[in-house]
């Protein structure tokens, strides 16, 4: 029984064995990788290359439109512009048709190389053509007369045309000239204004200096004038100036100086007088002299004599 069981198991193994060996082991390298990388890129550009030269063989071939003419295309303007009179027109191209001459009929039927009704060199029948249908004819002067007209119309139209486009450009322009004139007026106007602004403005602080000085100047006239009058008094102060000498509290020393003085050959006075929250004081003076002038020189010669201070006083 254990032998049995130990060839099974060989037997189980050798299959799995084989098993193995079957299986195919895929192994790509970095070589054999870019190489079916660029087969596969050679193949799709191949690919598509393929698939744009079919589709350009495959789509309609367009036929090349041709381009337009700019001289056709302003007859064809021109003619739409004109007039829808045909009449006009209609006799024009009759009377074209008419004057042409039968020896050029002629050389086309020789040109042709058969009669009307007969073979031609190529063995042909050639047909009659067609015969115009006559149209009336128009004469040269009616037709001269009628361009003419035509003529006229049109340069009275181009004249009307013409005056309006004046007309038009002279309002613009007088617009223009109108609108520069009131600028110009409103300009000069504002410079005007402002000139006279600044006119004002100097006129009045012109007129505040010249106040100010005359102040100035009254106000110095008028201590000239004090000082004038303090150092020269007038005739009515004649005869009221004196040489006050000296002022005592008590009578006594009032006197013994006047007696002092008497001594020295002087007249001195003693006049007595109150002066407020002070009480009653003696002045001492001396002489009355009748100006300014005099009293002056009294006191200077006092003084040279004496040698005491005097001082020059109204009476």
């Amino acid at each position: 029984m254990a032998s049995r069981a130990s060839c099974g198991a060989r037997g189980v193994q050798m299959q799995d064995e084989e098993r193995l060996r079957e299986r195919v082991e895929l192994a790509l390298d970095n070589r054999q990788i870019f190489l079916l990388f660029s087969a596969s890129a050679v193949v799709l550009s191949l690919v598509f290359a393929l698939g744009v030269v079919v589709g350009k063989r495959l789509s309609p071939v367009v036929a090349a439109t041709p381009k337009a003419d700019p001289l056709a295309m302003l007859d064809q303007a021109g003619a739409a512009a004109d007039d829808d009179l045909t009449f006009p027109r209609a006799l024009t191209g009759a009377a074209e048709a008419s004057l042409e001459s039968p020896a050029e009929g002629a050389a086309g039927a020789r040109a042709a190389g058969a009669k009307p009704g007969q073979a031609s060199d190529t063995g042909e029948r050639v047909d009659p053509a067609p015969a115009a249908p006559a149209a009336p004819t128009l004469s040269p002067k009616r037709d001269a007369k009628r361009k003419a007209a035509r003529e006229a119309k049109l340069a009275a139209a181009r004249a009307k045309a013409a005056a309006k486009a004046a007309e038009r450009a002279a309002e613009r322009a007088v617009k223009v000239a109108l609108a520069q004139a009131r600028a110009s007026a409103k300009q000069a106007a504002e410079q005007a204004a402002k000139r006279a602004k600044l006119a004002a403005k100097r006129a009045k602080l012109a007129a505040k200096r010249a106040a100010k000085q005359a102040a100035l100047s009254k106000d110095k006239a008028a201590k000239a004038a004090k000082m004038a009058k303090a150092d020269k008094p007038g005739a009515s102060d004649e005869g009221s100036y004196t040489l006050q000498l000296s002022s005592f509290q008590d009578r006594v020393e009032a006197e013994r100086f006047m007696n002092t003085l008497r001594q020295k050959g002087h007249d001195p006075q003693m006049v007595p007088t109150r002066i407020p929250n002070r009480g009653l004081w003696y002045r001492v003076r001396l002489g009355s002299y009748p100006s300014w002038q005099k009293a002056l020189a009294a006191k200077r010669s006092f003084e040279t004599s004496t040698k005491l201070i005097a001082y020059v006083a109204r009476r």
